[in-house]
Formats: C-alpha cells, structure tokens, sequence
C-alpha cells in the first residue's frame, strides 16, 4: 500500500539507526516511488529506490487545502 506523504509523526518515532520503507504515491494515474528512510544523528533522510504503483493505504490521504 501506498501513502501521498508520510507524515513526520510517523519519521519521529524511529529509533537512532532505523530504517522505513514506504511506497510514496505519485499524482493519481503515475506511478509511486519506494523510499527507503534511515535514522542517523538525529536526522531522517530518505533515498528513492524503484518505481512501484500500489493502492492508497486508507487514512493517509493529505489534508485537504483550500481551493476557491
């Protein structure tokens, strides 16, 4: 399953050295992106790994924005 943004309540709660891979949802109808995150001096970063198209995981949708 996929997320559109993974929320940094999520990326706080990892250990020092830990790692998260997640499927990044592109625009609907593109493809996502599998990201690897890793914990190290505090600090989470994430690199891109492969293409992947997966569903959307159910309550992790972004929050709407304003629009007229």
């Amino acid at each position: 399953m996929a997320v559109r943004q993974l929320p940094q309540k999520i990326l706080d709660q990892m250990a020092e050295g830990g790692r998260l891979t997640v499927t990044v949802a592109g625009a609907p109808g593109a493809l996502g992106v599998a990201q690897l995150f890793v914990k190290q001096g505090g600090v989470t970063s994430g690199r891109p790994l492969f293409d992947a198209g997966t569903p959307l995981l159910p309550g992790f949708e972004p929050p709407p924005r304003f629009t007229f």
